[in-house]
């Protein structure tokens, strides 16, 4: 009985050539002890019933490792071509938003120039002042605006002629200072 269940454990799932052998030496055990010959009898039909299932053929296998390559490659392609669409919309998206960013931008810069010239802070004739604003701004937003800001409104007078006033302003201030200025002929 126990031979039995042993025998099960030990024989079955075993391949072909194993079980051959298996058998010649139950044989050779019927020989030793006749008188366990009906339950070694047992063991060796046990045996031929648990034959191992046939493997499958040493040609199929590489055609299945193949195909299972194959669908691997291929799911490996369609995850690459997802990502380099995904890469693709985000570059574009990063430059829309670069665009925006620029344009948003240069709006900002001619609004406070335009408001610097509406609030007559910056001579509305003078393009190159108004260029280097436009620089300024673009470089340093934040301390080009302090700058504009902080500009005082210029009049009529000084829009038309400021190297005039500013030598007749330095003049009239102080008449002193404007002596020391004529000698050391800083003036004119």
């Amino acid at each position: 009985m126990t031979t039995k269940v042993f025998s099960k454990k030990i024989f079955l799932n075993q391949n072909k050539k194993d079980s051959e052998m298996l058998k010649s030496f139950v044989e050779q055990l019927k020989k030793i002890f006749p008188e366990k010959e009906k339950e070694l009898t047992e063991i060796s039909l046990e045996v031929e019933k648990a034959q191992p299932p046939k493997a499958e053929s040493p040609s199929s296998e590489p055609s299945l490792l193949k195909s299972i390559v194959e669908e691997l490659k291929a799911e490996n392609k369609k995850v690459l071509d997802e990502l380099s669409l995904y890469k693709t919309k985000e570059e574009q998206r990063d430059k829309i938003l670069e665009l925006k960013l620029i344009t948003e931008q240069k709006e900002k810069i001619e609004g406070l120039i335009k408001k610097a010239i509406e609030g007559k802070k910056i001579p509305a004739k003078n393009e190159e002042l108004i260029n280097t604003y436009r620089v300024v701004l673009d470089k340093n937003f934040e301390a080009g605006e302090k700058i504009i800001n902080q500009l005082p409104a210029i009049s009529e007078a000084s829009q038309t002629k400021p190297a005039e006033q500013t030598t007749q302003t330095r003049k009239s201030e102080n008449p002193i200072l404007s002596k020391i200025l004529e000698r050391n002929q800083i003036l004119n």
